[in-house]
C-alpha cells in the first residue's frame, strides 16, 4: 500500500517525458529549416563525393552557429526580464552551485552585458539594494 503510493507519487511528479524541440524556448522555424537542410546535405554527402562532404560541413557549421546565437539571445532576454528579489536570488543560487561557463550574460542598466564574475556579483548586489 505505502509502496504503491510512493511509486504513484514519483510517477506523477517525475515523468519520463522526452523534451521536444517545441518545449525549448530558443527553438524557432529558422533553426528547424537550417537543421533540415544540414541533415539533408549530410545524408547526400554520405553517398556522394568529397565536395558534398565539404558542403555538409559548412551547412552543419551554419546550423551550430545559428543555434548558439538563438540560445544566447534567449538567455539574455530571460536575464533582462528578471525584476524581483526571489527570481534574482534563485538564479544567483543556481549559478553559484553549478558555475556555468556563460556567467557574463547579465544585462547591465546601460544595455551592455557583464563580462566577469565580480562585475556580475556587483550588479546583483545593486539589484538587491534597488528592489529592497
Amino acid at each position: 500500500m505505502l509502496r504503491d503510493a510512493i511509486i504513484a507519487a514519483y510517477e506523477e511528479n517525475c515523468s519520463l517525458k522526452r523534451r521536444s524541440e517545441s518545449d525549448v524556448k530558443w527553438w524557432n522555424a529558422d533553426l528547424q529549416k537550417l537543421r533540415r537542410r544540414a541533415r539533408c546535405i549530410l545524408n547526400r554527402a554520405k553517398i556522394k563525393s568529397l565536395e558534398a562532404s565539404e558542403e555538409a560541413k559548412a551547412a552543419q557549421k551554419e546550423y551550430r552557429k545559428a543555434t548558439k546565437k538563438a540560445r544566447r539571445q534567449s538567455w539574455r532576454k530571460f536575464l533582462g526580464e528578471l525584476n524581483s528579489i526571489p527570481e534574482v536570488a534563485r538564479l544567483k543560487r543556481i549559478l553559484a552551485k553549478e558555475g556555468p561557463s556563460g556567467t557574463g550574460a547579465f544585462l547591465k542598466p546601460d544595455g551592455s552585458f557583464t563580462s566577469w564574475e565580480e562585475e556580475m556579483t556587483t550588479l546583483l548586489t545593486n539589484i538587491f539594494r534597488v528592489v529592497r
